[in-house]
């Protein structure tokens, strides 16, 4: 069973709404060395929203189940994915009577990661620094809303989570190889 990494961070981790970037790198090692595939999205839900949605679009490159570590500073998301995920899709994503909070995103991370058998590792990682300065960029690369643009950026990402003008996924395409 292949080993892969998943390597994970958000440009700001204000637990309430708030327009912030996310970024993952895909790792797994092949003949010694590493073979990797990124990608950044743009979002304005809760840090755990925003960090749910971003491991399961990291996950849907995945094609083969695999031991997946996934890596990352957001302590609730990583200790719940390891303690409670599965119990709460037992439960039809109830706990204690009621539905858990972002209840639809659990969902959709549980979905693409039951197949694997999954570790975490909470804090800062490899891949840390890189991700964030790389978000830091794209943040100040972005253009300034003006009324005149906001309908126009609204109708182009509307319901997508992911700003498609600054995220090519070209970077993909070692992780669309990770299933062989």
């Amino acid at each position: 069973m292949r080993k892969v990494t998943l390597y994970i961070e958000c440009s700001s981790t204000y637990i309430g709404k708030k327009l912030r970037l996310s970024g993952y790198v895909l790792e797994y090692i092949t003949h010694g060395l590493p073979v990797t595939g990124q990608d950044f999205r743009e979002g304005s839900g809760t840090y755990n929203q925003e960090y749910l949605l971003t491991i399961a679009e990291a996950l849907g490159h995945m094609k083969e189940p695999c031991e997946l570590l996934i890596c990352g500073s957001n302590r609730f998301v990583l200790n719940m994915i390891r303690d409670r995920l599965q119990i709460w899709a037992e439960h039809d994503f109830t706990s204690n009577g009621r539905p858990v909070m972002n209840q639809e995103e659990w969902k959709a991370v549980w979905e693409k990661i039951k197949q694997h058998k999954v570790s975490v590792q909470i804090g800062k990682h490899s891949y840390s620094s890189w991700l964030l300065t790389e978000m830091e960029g794209k943040k100040n690369e972005k253009p300034k809303r003006t009324p005149e643009t906001e309908d126009k950026d609204t109708e182009d990402t509307a319901g997508s989570g992911h700003d498609r003008n600054n995220a090519d996924g070209g970077d993909l395409q070692e992780a669309e190889r990770l299933s062989g």
